[in-house]
């Protein structure tokens, strides 16, 4: 036991001195806003009748004019009127140089009906502007193409070679006088901008930014992003040990564009409970640059607590492959209102009052599988005690349950691949269930997961998380925490432990085999849970360690055992298809 305190101790420690140490780490997108921090190098702009100047700080304007319908095509050089020349290595204005890899970042803005393309530079020679510069693609005459599945850090410039752009841009697409292709799975996330040239942009293609076009009107103003502005019907499956197969149908509509509202309703039926299943919910967004969002849905669902482990999809392939179903569930009846508001870009706080009614259902230990061959699935809430399970199911049954909800999430995780970088995900909820607020039950629960992404090197990363849990007042059964094997303790039974409080650390070193998608991994759980006691020196310390592959991201298989007990204590092996944490 004192040991164990120790390993704790130490690794407690490790994660507060690994999670606040600064290791370099790659460049992930960040939404661009003009940074102060950068110098105004030049700046060119232009209007609908082919009006462009050139200007820069501590020099005179330049000004030239370009006649709807030329074509400007150079090899060495561009000469236009002003004293303007464009060269293949810089913009000449008169005696003054601008050499096109002094370029960090553009700021595109659109005035009256004035296009502006503010290049900015800096002098500061650090990694970060370095690496800011190489980000960039700019070439003067030649063409650029994107290719499908190619992803670009910086900006895409041009200044007469067309661009086609198949692929993933992070910053903004300028085509001076050039001709911008855009294609319909391509992504920009920032603006395109065609200052004396055409552009082709399919409705379909996603634009975070603004299209601003001087020849083409229709694209002159604003385009919004036209993929998360849509109407979708959607089919949905579900197969479990109660509900048996599920099927639903779903209409939603989702403009994050704009301050519309969005919607969303889904019906169908579960065929082995015999019931029917709806859900109905409208969101309005109050003030966007915080995103202080009111929403709310009423529903009849399938209910778990422990999605926190695995997700509906990973546990149905368990459930059809392997007659294997890891999750316990009631149904819960009613609805839910809520306001979520952003203070920070990674911080996002809520608050929500739910009231629902809540029914047990039995489980149906033969339902079809691929594989399994005699085995049955397990009856709802099996690990339970026979006498505490009897009262947890009338606890079910035809109670209400509602109060508040507070919670907090603080995310800084790479979005396209969290081992990629470094990152924090925090996340924070209190419940407080009370009579007062029409609830059957009177009691307060919270939880608090701390999770950092360590970059060690490029091919290896530590994954540490931290949780706790508690409680007071009375918690029903299907409020309990519950841990042990997949998505908690490995090497443990699947839900063996119930409590009232716990702790638990789950640490996981990460090696990725260079060239590959495959990695190795060492991990080690370790914690403590208690049921209506104090998490003290009576309560046992668990622990287990194990090792683990990966095929891409996140496809694991692993095998862990546990070091609490010498006797039924054998390895166990999971597979995963989502990252546990």
């Amino acid at each position: 036991m004192k040991a164990c305190r120790t390993r704790l101790l130490v690794s407690l420690v490790a994660f507060l001195m690994v999670g606040a140490s600064s290791t370099p780490t790659q460049n992930v997108y960040k939404e661009f806003k003009k940074p102060a921090t950068l110098d105004q190098y030049f700046s060119i702009r232009g209007d609908s009748k082919g009006n462009i100047l050139v200007s820069a700080p501590s020099m005179a304007t330049a000004a030239f004019q370009v006649t709807p319908g030329d074509t400007l095509r150079a090899d060495s050089v561009l000469t236009l009127g002003g004293g303007v020349s464009f060269r293949q290595d810089r913009l000449q204005v008169g005696n003054r140089s601008f050499a096109y890899d002094g370029i960090v970042d553009v700021y595109i803005d659109h005035r009256g009906d004035t296009t502006v393309i503010d290049f900015l530079t800096s002098s500061d020679t650090s990694r970060a502007r370095v690496r800011a510069r190489q980000g960039n693609i700019i070439r003067a005459f030649e063409p650029i193409g994107v290719k499908p599945g190619q992803f670009v850090r910086g900006n895409v410039i041009s200044v007469t070679g067309d661009i086609d752009i198949q692929g993933e841009i992070n910053k903004d697409v300028v085509s001076l006088f050039g001709h911008v292709t855009v294609g319909a799975e391509a992504v920009i996330r920032g603006s395109i901008a065609a200052l004396a040239g055409g552009m082709d942009v399919p409705s379909k293609a996603t634009v975070y930014g603004s299209v601003l076009s001087t020849r083409q009107k229709r694209n002159y103003r604003y385009l919004l992003w036209s993929r998360d502005r849509e109407f979708r019907i959607y089919p949905d499956l579900r197969y479990n040990r109660v509900d048996g197969l599920h099927l639903s149908l779903g209409l939603a509509f989702q403009d994050h564009d704009s301050t519309l509202p969005s919607f969303w309703t889904s019906g169908g039926y579960a065929f082995a409970s015999e019931r029917w299943r709806y859900r109905f919910g409208l969101e309005q967004t109050i003030v966007r640059s915080r995103q202080i969002v009111l929403g709310g849905e009423a529903y009849r669902r399938l209910a778990s607590g422990d999605d926190w482990l695995l997700n509906d999809y990973e546990n149905m392939a368990f459930v059809v492959l392997a007659r294997e179903d890891f999750k316990d569930y009631y149904e819960a009846e009613g609805g839910v209102i809520y306001a979520r508001f952003s203070p920070l870009k990674k911080l996002t706080v809520g608050l929500e009052y739910r009231n629902e009614r809540t029914h047990w259902l039995e489980a149906h230990p033969r339902l079809w599988a691929v594989f399994g061959g005699q085995k049955r699935f397990r009856d709802n809430y099996s690990t339970v005690d026979s006498a505490f399970r009897a009262r947890g199911e009338r606890e079910i049954e035809d109670s209400t349950t509602s109060g508040l909800n507070f919670s907090a999430a603080y995310d800084t995780r790479a979005s396209q691949n969290m081992f990629d970088s470094s990152g924090w995900f925090v996340q924070a909820n209190l419940e407080w269930s009370t009579p007062d607020l029409s609830s059957d039950f009177d009691y307060r629960r919270y939880t608090l997961g701390v999770t950092r992404y360590q970059k060690i090197h490029r091919e290896s990363i530590l994954l540490l998380r931290a949780m706790l849990g508690g409680s007071d007042g009375y918690l029903p059964m299907h409020k309990r925490f519950f841990l042990g094997g997949l998505g908690s303790w490995q090497g443990y039974g699947q839900k063996e432990y119930m409590g009232s409080r716990f702790w638990m650390t789950n640490i996981e070193y990460r090696l990725t085999i260079p060239g590959s998608d495959f990695a190795l991994s060492a991990l080690w759980d370790c914690g403590q849970i208690a049921n209506n006691t104090p998490l003290n020196g009576n309560v046992d310390v668990k622990n287990s360690i194990g090792l683990a592959g990966y095929i891409g991201a996140d496809f694991r298989i692993s095998v862990a055992k546990r070091l609490d007990r010498s006797t039924n204590a054998d390895a166990k092996i999971y597979v995963r298809l989502t990252h546990p944490f």
